[in-house]
């Protein structure tokens, strides 16, 4: 394949233009020469191919074409190749266009969209739209031409300032179709559009030559002339041979118009001469046309047949019905592509929106129910609380009532101590009193230690137990009651015992208080037991208690 291309360069050298050294062809060659990589290399072979296409497409297509089998052979399918290998699908579209093969050119313009589009390159997609767009206007499709051109724009505009060039091309393409379907004012504001983005002199020439085709479609072929002109001196020194070809025709043209036959006839010449070079069928069509009319009217009606008849010859090639249904079929397919890419992407999103849809109801689901959860958690966690504060109330209050208790106990036991030892003293107070009446003083000394006996025995009188025992009656009466209902038997000294024992006084202490001994406490105690046939590890006092008493409280 690298031969191929030497060999390539070898012819350009010695083309038709070999005459006059082309420094841009020279300065590529060296640099494909020294380049180091493919990467390098292919870039420049591109930019070689579209340099030669303005003066041999031929070879430009051929280039293209091994440079396009290079990246396949070598799988280059970085997206770095494929943006070159979209850059050379657009070079043979423009080949193809060049030479009337509108079929070709939409189908290699298409193939550039795809790839484009795919690694959302931005400057192909704009190049690949601005080719669509040009290709339909030639196709008397208004509507797709504008379609595209109007992407291109708006691609070439977010690429900012240094594409300006580009965008200002794209806005002649767009004001060509306004002239061309007959709208002149839109063609106008489009190049001065072109003419604001882009003020380069390169640039200003391109779009000041194109309104040189409006300005001769309006017969103002004062204004149309310098431009054609000034674009033909741009175009001989750049080797633009479509340019040059298309600029030729159109002055002449104006010259038929203006009834300078002669002149007419070079000009025309030298546009066929061109499209000949580039092999521009739809060119050649126009312009053998042209000159058959220029003949006509000069009266010279052999030539004029001639070039009519070379004039058709063109025209049933570029009609080629096989070529016209292939560019038709191209387009359907490519139509079709695109919609059925779009239903999938449809589908694809709308399967997308059901998952999110169904993904966001499981969060819904899963948050609620953490509410939930968190509700009856909190919920809970303010029962256990107001439970435990009610259980720490109710502790709080056993312990209140337990203390009361215990107090009432223990006052229990103190106001029967004291109310004992207030009756003892009582006693003791009258006995003195009465001992102190006494005249003989024998009788008050055996007074004196009768009762200085009695209190150190600590023996009270029968007064003073009969007074205990109404203190204690007075104290529990419901318990008196019992005893006296349903235990009959027992004797008052054993009643008076169980009183005691249900104030909770220990044996000890009952002991002390009935001035007597402790055996003759348990003695009692286990009478007491056999009286009501209880075992020894019986509660005594919670068997009396649980007799129904009822019908004490009526």
């Amino acid at each position: 394949m690298k031969t191929k291309i030497l060999f390539l360069l070898l012819i350009l050298s010695f083309s038709v233009t070999a005459q006059v050294k082309d420094s841009i062809l020279d300065a590529l060659k060296l640099q494909i020469d020294q380049a180091a990589s493919d990467s390098i290399k292919i870039p420049l072979q591109i930019q070689l191919a579209n340099h030669t296409r303005q003066f041999d497409i031929e070879i430009a297509k051929e280039i293209l074409k091994d440079i396009l089998q290079e990246i396949e052979e070598n799988d280059y399918n970085s997206a770095y190749y494929l943006k070159q290998k979209a850059a050379v699908y657009n070079g043979l579209g423009e080949c193809a266009q060049d030479q009337s093969d509108k079929a070709n050119a939409l189908h290699y313009y298409l193939k550039s969209v795809k790839i484009t589009e795919k690694i959302l390159d931005s400057i192909g997609m704009g190049l690949s739209y601005h080719n669509l767009g040009y290709l339909y206007y030639g196709k008397s499709d208004e509507g797709k031409a504008k379609e595209y051109a109007r992407k291109a724009i708006k691609v070439r505009q977010a690429l900012g300032e240094e594409y300006s060039f580009d965008l200002a091309m794209t806005y002649n393409v767009l004001a060509l179709g306004f002239q061309q379907f007959k709208q002149p004012d839109s063609a106008f504001y489009y190049f001065e559009k072109a003419k604001e983005v882009d003020q380069s002199k390169e640039g200003l020439i391109i779009t000041n030559s194109n309104m040189a085709f409006l300005y001769t479609g309006q017969k103002k072929y004062d204004k149309a002339i310098p431009l054609f002109e000034e674009s033909i001196k741009v175009a001989q020194a750049r080797k633009e041979y479509k340019t040059l070809s298309s600029h030729y025709q159109n002055l002449g043209y104006i010259y038929r118009q203006l009834k300078e036959y002669d002149k007419a006839i070079e000009l025309t010449d030298s546009a066929i001469f061109y499209a000949q070079t580039i092999g521009n069928k739809r060119q050649l069509e126009n312009e053998y046309y042209s000159r058959h009319t220029i003949y006509k009217l000069k009266g010279d009606y052999k030539k004029a047949y001639e070039d009519y008849q070379l004039s058709i010859t063109y025209l049933d090639s570029i009609h080629n019905v096989e070529e016209l249904n292939r560019f038709t079929e191209l387009d359907l397919k490519y139509q079709f592509e695109k919609e059925k890419e779009i239903a999938a992407i449809a589908l694809k999103n709308e399967k997308r929106k059901k998952k999110v849809y169904l993904v966001f109801f499981i969060l819904a689901v899963i948050i609620a129910l953490l509410v939930l959860y968190l509700f009856r958690k909190n919920n809970k966690q303010k029962l256990i609380l107001a439970q435990n504060k009610i259980a720490l109330k109710e502790v709080e209050k056993l312990k209140t009532d337990l203390a009361l208790a215990t107090r009432e106990k223990e006052l229990k036991k103190v106001i029967l101590k004291n109310s004992i030892t207030e009756e003892v003293l009582n006693k003791t107070l009258d006995d003195i009193k009465e001992i102190i009446t006494f005249e003989n003083e024998k009788e008050r000394k055996v007074a004196l230690r009768s009762l200085s006996a009695s209190l150190l025995s600590e023996k009270t009188s029968k007064a003073s137990t009969t007074s205990l025992q109404n203190y204690l009656d007075k104290i529990d009466l419901d318990f008196k009651i019992r005893l006296d209902t349903h235990f009959p038997t027992l004797k008052p000294k054993e009643k008076e015992l169980l009183s005691l024992i249900k104030f909770g006084l220990s044996t000890l202490e009952i002991s002390k208080l009935l001035n007597t001994t402790l055996p003759a406490i348990k003695s009692s105690r286990y009478r007491i037991r056999k009286k009501l046939g209880l075992q020894s590890n019986d509660d005594i006092i919670a068997y009396i208690e649980s007799k129904d008493s009822s019908s004490l409280n009526l």
